[in-house]
């Protein structure tokens, strides 16, 4: 019996320390003490050397100690294991570049973006590779390339986010109202997406930008989503008068069914003491 609980005891412990590895591993690499970390993601990769989360952590680790050559064999291991994932031919070419080999490491990021053409359903997972190292460029010709041959809303997205990044704040409003052109549901997203570039003030540069776009937009293309953003627009600039213009324009379109967005506007027009439109509204549902 004594035995017994000996045997499980070891073994409750051999598993319970494997189980530690990657996550000891990973505390090290966060101390800095990236000797260590390569250690045991070593002997982890010997054992298996197809779990991708782990062998992209020991490539990481190797670069910190800057042994580039071990890191290159084993993203060429992988490459012969996974032929048909180009994000390694991404983590190929930032190994390049951390040795300042320039042209091997665009070549190797040229290699993940022709392997898109033929496989674009690795687009995003491609893009965020190019992002994790801030290469916005490749992860922008990522995005494209998946959505020339399809939607993707998550490509489309990332988009959007990189634009806004590079202050490119046109293109980035610009495929933000795309994504929910396509996805409704993602209004409330866009809004939030929106918000961090608006401000109260209607000379804020973003604000004009986001205004002419919509403008524009509508007169090409009278799209109720483009009277909602301008309604929201307005309503973030407090400029409840245009606002409810706005909201009488979706009103009629939408059929004169629901007063509820009015009953909104007055409340939070009343709010901010702007009572004369607030009292327009009202005496308007009561019309």
């Amino acid at each position: 019996m004594r035995f017994l609980f000996f045997i499980g005891f070891f073994l409750g412990s051999f598993i319970y320390i494997n189980a530690q590895s990657p996550a000891l591993a990973k505390n090290y690499f966060e101390q800095g003490e990236f000797a260590k970390a390569k250690a045991i993601y070593q002997e982890i990769y010997q054992k298996n050397p197809q779990n991708l989360s782990l062998v992209s952590s020991y490539i990481n680790t190797l670069q910190e100690l800057e042994e580039y050559q071990l890191a290159e064999k084993i993203i060429r291991e992988q490459l012969k294991l996974y032929k048909n994932y180009p994000n390694l031919y991404v983590e190929l070419g930032y190994n390049y570049q951390l040795q300042q080999e320039t042209t091997k490491a665009k070549n190797a990021y040229q290699e993940a973006l022709q392997e898109l053409e033929k496989r674009p359903n690795y687009a995003y997972g491609v893009g965020k590779s190019f992002q994790k190292y801030n290469l916005l460029e490749e992860a922008i010709n990522a995005y494209s390339i998946a959505l020339e041959r399809s939607s993707n809303i998550s490509a489309r997205v990332e988009l959007a986010k990189i634009y806004g990044e590079q202050l490119k704040h046109r293109k980035m409003f610009d495929t933000y109202i795309d994504v929910v052109k396509e996805q409704p549901n993602y209004l409330y997203v866009i809004h939030r997406s929106f918000a961090e570039y608006i401000t109260d003030d209607k000379e804020n540069t973003e604000n004009k930008i986001l205004r002419q776009l919509l403008l524009e937009r509508l007169q090409e293309e009278p799209l109720l989503l483009y009277n909602q953003l301008l309604s929201w627009l307005f309503i973030h600039e407090k400029d409840f008068k245009m606002a409810f213009i706005q909201e009488k324009a979706i009103y009629n379109r939408e059929g004169k069914t629901n007063l509820q967005a009015f009953f909104q506007l007055s409340e939070i027009a009343q709010e901010q003491g702007d009572l004369k439109t607030s009292t327009e509204i009202l005496n308007y549902i009561i019309t």
